[in-house]
């Protein structure tokens, strides 16, 4: 077998693992919302409908960085330099031109891809000081 052709295989497989690793993280967040939704927790105080929009607001969004941990599989202790290593390690992997054109395995990169992209955009923010420094600036 050709080096050319061995390659294709790893990434092949390295796609399709990296594909089913996202879709039970996926089914994973639905089979909770699912179990939330048939068994409701009753509140034990009444709840105040001007606060149930902002804690819904913060929940999402813990909601958001915790798939986007997930898709990156990182822990929740993980450094700036360990979410940069592995957000390169899985954009370069997963880039679509590295497939034949209109194959399975070239859309199934495209969206792992895409994914990786927008888990890295969440976490960025997150563990990065200086991009939350600037987003505070106020620029007249």
């Amino acid at each position: 077998m050709g080096t050319a052709r061995r390659a294709y295989n790893l990434l092949r497989a390295y796609i399709n693992r990296e594909w089913q690793r996202i879709e039970d993280a996926f089914r994973a967040d639905a089979e909770r919302e699912l179990e939330e939704s048939l068994h409701p927790t009753v509140p034990t105080e009444a709840p105040d409908p001007t606060a149930t929009a902002p804690q819904e607001a913060e929940t999402a969004l813990e909601d958001e960085v915790a798939r986007a941990y997930r898709i990156l599989g990182l822990p929740r202790d993980a450094t700036l330099a360990e979410l940069k290593r592995k957000y390169k390690r899985l954009s370069e992997r997963s880039l679509p031109t590295n497939f034949p054109e209109g194959s399975e395995e070239r859309k199934r990169a495209a969206k792992i891809h895409l994914m990786v992209q927008e888990a890295y955009d969440t976490l960025l923010p997150i563990l990065d000081p200086r991009i939350r420094r600037f987003r505070n600036l106020n620029i007249d």
